[in-house]
């Protein structure tokens, strides 16, 4: 009876339009580096990818899952909320004892909110506690930073070196090292397992940091130097290390970045080619001098008109409707400087705000209403042509009477005219002659 009672509300709930189960992504499981854990893909289209900035990530063509792998203790990474770039975000931790699983979805569409948060809640972890929980008198505890060790003495390539406290420029500055002088570096500072660009290095006895490009391992008849006992120190430089020392520096040297929301950050480029700022956020470079922050994906130019020329170039490229003569209209948009409708056929600007398609030689104008005032231009033009011209037919035969009317006039007289005047001039000369005959 139980059976019957819940396959007779599965069938209700599935006709009034209620699924009586939570849809599970359709997609395959996708396992972390290691096995540690699984997720399933949200569909068939998304697959593992590799991040820089994430230790395990998945996605499609637009959207992605990305998982960071913490100890516990180490600072989390900073929350997103949806932007222009991305419509929908969720973000989840999962942790153990000793270790944190801190995971972002993106999706471009804000109506894939659901099967984000479908795929992230299909996170199984399946080896827990595969990292140890941060030591409080660990100086990267909480940090999100380690230390990959070297423990090797190295000699300082400028001069002078300032030391910091910490591994940023921002820090405080520790003392200075002078060109050859030698120190021992501990180790370098990482993130994700990828160096930064700085050394950690012991200095008068007490830990301290300097940027990685400006070390190199010591030679074995180096000598003896300040840095600290027994720690040897000397060499010479030659000029081309001198002139590659100079561009290192140069190239090392910050410069401020700009996001469309106005705004700036001061960034420096390290000896491993990353970018960061003075809150230690990594910036992946990408063409037209962009910079993008991994940890908030906000995009950064370097240079600070950038944004409203895009803001001018992407407004000049929006698609927009033409019109031929005959009726009907083609949507086209900017590309590269030409213009193309959705058939990828061409069309070239003329003046007048007129196109023509080169594969119909039809002209198109971006005016609905530019034909209908042409024709009226057009006969308007034609009017004032024929006011300008020679006087029309019936004006002309008109004038042509009036011409003749006036030379009848200045003419000898007409003949029923001439004719009365002839009698008269005939009844004048009988009065005038001899009396008539009264015969």
């Amino acid at each position: 009876m139980k059976k019957i009672i819940a396959m007779l509300l599965t069938l209700a709930l599935m006709l009034c339009g209620v699924s009586a189960f939570a849809e599970a992504p359709a997609g395959e499981v996708i396992l972390s580096p290691d096995g540690i854990l699984s997720i399933q893909a949200p569909s068939a289209s998304w697959h593992a990818l590799s991040v820089a900035d994430a230790w395990f990530a998945i996605g499609n063509e637009t959207d992605t899952i990305t998982i960071n792998h913490l100890s516990n203790g180490e600072a989390l990474p900073a929350s997103m909320v949806a932007n222009d770039r991305y419509g929908a975000v969720y973000q989840a931790n999962f942790s153990t004892p000793n270790e944190v699983f801190c995971v972002m979805g993106r999706a471009v569409r804000e109506e894939d909110l659901e099967t984000l948060i479908q795929a992230i809640g299909s996170i199984k972890i399946l080896k827990k506690n595969t990292k140890a929980a941060a030591s409080v008198n660990d100086p990267f505890a909480g940090t999100g930073y380690s230390l990959r060790p070297i423990n090797r003495v190295y000699t300082c390539t400028s001069d002078p070196l300032i030391l910091r406290t910490s591994w940023t420029y921002q820090s405080a500055e520790a003392g200075r090292l002078q060109y050859g002088q030698a120190v021992m570096v501990n180790g370098a500072v990482t993130r994700n397992g990828e160096d930064i660009g700085w050394y950690q290095l012991q200095f008068n006895n007490g830990i301290v940091y300097g940027p990685s490009q400006y070390f190199s391992p010591a030679s074995a008849n180096s000598g003896t130097g300040a840095a600290g006992a027994g720690v040897p120190t000397g060499g010479t430089s030659s000029s081309n290390t001198q002139i590659q020392q100079q561009s290192e520096a140069a190239a090392s040297q910050p410069f401020m970045v700009y996001p469309m929301a106005g705004g700036a950050v001061t960034i420096w480029r390290q000896a491993n080619g990353q970018y960061v700022d003075g809150n230690g956020r990594t910036y992946t470079q990408t063409p037209k001098g962009l910079y993008v922050c991994d940890q908030t994906e906000v995009t950064y130019s370097a240079d600070p008109n950038y944004w409203t020329q895009q803001q001018s170039e992407e407004a000049a490229s929006q698609a927009f409707t033409v019109y031929p003569m005959a009726g009907g209209e083609v949507r086209i948009q900017r590309q590269n400087g030409q213009y193309v409708d959705d058939y990828g056929r061409t069309y070239t600007q003329t003046p007048k705000g007129l196109y023509v398609c080169d594969q119909t030689n039809v002209t198109y104008s971006a005016d609905p209403n530019y034909w209908a005032q042409q024709q009226e231009e057009d006969e308007l033009e034609q009017h004032a042509r024929d006011l300008g011209d020679d006087t029309p037919d019936d004006v002309q035969n008109e004038e042509d009477e009036l011409e003749q009317h006036a030379r009848d006039l200045g003419d000898d007289k007409p003949d029923d005219v001439q004719n009365e005047e002839d009698e008269l001039e005939q009844h004048a000369q009988d009065l005038g002659d001899d009396e008539p005959s009264h015969d």
